[in-house]
C-alpha cells in the first residue's frame, strides 16, 4: 500500500506524502474533497521498467499487460537466502529447480522466494540497515539474483523476473550487472 510504512530505497530524501489539496464545503455550497499523493518509483512492491538500466528500452507506460501476465512459476531459495543475507541465487538454483520440475519454458515469469518478504515493513531486517543516504546504499545486505543466473534467464527467454527483496541485484552491488542483463532484453 501507499503509507508512511511503505519502504523506499535510501536514497530517496522522502517516502510517501498525502497532501489534502480540497475538503469541506464550497462557496457553491456543495461538499468537495481532492487529494495528491507523492512517492519515489522504487517503493514497496514496485515494477522496474526496461528503461531503469538500458537506454531506449520499454517504459512502463510502454509495456504491454501481456508481457507482465502469464504462466509463473515460483523458485524457493529461501533455505540458502536466510542463512546468508548477501546470498546470490545461481545457475544451480535453477537448473536444480528444473530436475524436479521438467523445465522453465520460454515465457514463463519466473518468481523467486527467498523469505525476505516476511521481514516488510521493518526496514533493519528487510534492507539490512536503518541508514539511509549513501551510507544507507554502502549497508544494504539482501539477497539477489547472480548475474550469470540473469544471463541464463534471458538466454531461455523467460518473460518476466520478480523477487521478494527490495532488488532483483542483491545488496552489495554496486554495478548493478544482473539489472543490466535482465533490462537490456526488455
Amino acid at each position: 500500500d501507499f503509507s508512511p510504512q511503505t519502504l523506499y530505497w535510501p536514497n530517496n530524501p522522502s517516502g510517501f506524502r498525502h497532501d489534502t489539496v480540497a475538503e469541506g464545503v464550497t462557496p457553491g455550497g456543495f461538499y468537495y474533497s481532492s487529494y495528491a499523493f507523492i512517492a519515489p518509483e522504487h517503493g514497496g512492491t514496485h515494477l522496474d521498467a526496461p528503461v531503469h538500466f538500458a537506454a531506449g528500452a520499454l517504459s512502463a507506460d510502454q509495456l504491454r499487460p501481456d508481457q507482465l501476465t502469464g504462466d509463473a512459476i515460483v523458485i524457493d531459495v529461501s533455505a540458502k537466502a536466510l542463512k546468508d543475507r548477501d546470498y546470490l541465487i545461481s545457475v544451480s538454483d535453477l537448473e536444480n529447480w528444473i530436475s524436479q520440475h521438467d523445465s522453465i519454458k520460454e515465457n514463463t515469469i519466473v518468481m523467486f522466494r527467498t523469505g525476505y518478504g516476511q521481514y516488510y515493513p521493518d526496514p533493519e531486517k528487510y534492507f539490512g540497515t536503518l541508514k539511509k543516504g549513501a551510507e544507507g546504499i554502502a549497508n544494504l545486505h539482501f539477497p539477489g539474483i547472480d548475474p550469470r543466473a540473469a544471463e541464463w534467464l534471458k538466454k531461455h527467454k523467460v518473460k518476466a523476473v520478480g523477487i521478494d527483496t527490495p532488488s532483483i541485484d542483491f545488496g552489495q552491488s554496486t554495478d548493478f550487472q544482473t539489472h543490466r542483463v535482465l533490462m537490456g532484453a526488455n
